[in-house]
């Protein structure tokens, strides 16, 4: 959302809250109602699904780095080191493999000024696992 222009309600009844954050564009519900906590995103149905994708990736390159740091210290030999990666490809390999909608390529775009250390669309299509070359694509479509 738009830091600048955005307006917040907040709706309160009996056991109920919910908040209503808009700007021009779009309107976010989000709200307790008896304990039981519900989301409404006006956004894009998928932005959780990216900012999982995002944030599990970052994590990845963490506990690769880890393992790493643990191979230059000498801790692990190079075979078990690689032996970890192997046995646990996920832990540590971002796969590149989404073919991204037009949506998630323009809700990606709307959040790049905001990320850390992402300068470029092959960092962006990386951090949220989309082929090489993909948002491009999509934007030439």
């Amino acid at each position: 959302m738009d830091k600048k222009s955005y307006s917040t309600t907040v709706l309160k009844k009996g056991n109920g809250i919910v908040v209503s954050v808009s700007n021009e564009r779009v309107t976010t519900f989000a709200g307790v109602v008896r304990n039981e906590v519900f989301f409404v995103d006006g956004i894009n149905g998928n932005i959780k699904e990216l900012l999982v994708t995002a944030v599990n990736n970052r994590t990845r390159e963490r506990n690769y780095f880890k393992k790493y740091v643990e191979l230059l210290e000498g801790t692990i030999s190079d075979d078990e080191f690689d032996k970890a990666i192997e046995d646990n490809e996920d832990d540590y390999v971002i796969s590149e493999d989404k073919e991204p909608t037009l949506e998630d390529v323009q809700c990606v775009l709307e959040m790049a000024p905001e990320l850390k250390d992402v300068d470029s669309v092959e960092d962006l299509a990386s951090l949220f696992s989309f082929k090489p070359n993909s948002m491009q694509k999509c934007l030439m479509k």
